[in-house]
């Protein structure tokens, strides 16, 4: 897992969040069925809305970037759709 965050932060100042939507890298070339990237691609939106419905707990979720919103954005690279 990859993270990158800003040691400079001043993690209190931020009251809310932009979630960009969570892709999944290395699918477009997947030898999955259709049917199981369709179940992976449920896993993730399922996800993405536990994600919205835990932050928004604590903060206010917004679409657009502006003083006091932090961005948080998650990739899935699906390391099992490449072959050697």
């Amino acid at each position: 897992m990859l993270v990158y965050r800003n040691k400079n932060a001043k993690w209190t100042s931020y009251d809310q969040i932009v979630l960009d939507p969570i892709t999944m890298w290395g699918v477009e070339n997947a030898t999955l069925a259709p049917d199981v990237l369709a179940d992976y691609q449920r896993l993730v939106d399922d996800f993405h809305k536990t994600l919205e419905d835990k932050l928004s707990k604590d903060y206010r979720l917004t679409d657009a970037p502006s003083a006091g919103a932090m961005r948080i954005q998650i990739a899935i690279i699906a390391s099992w759709a490449r072959r050697p």
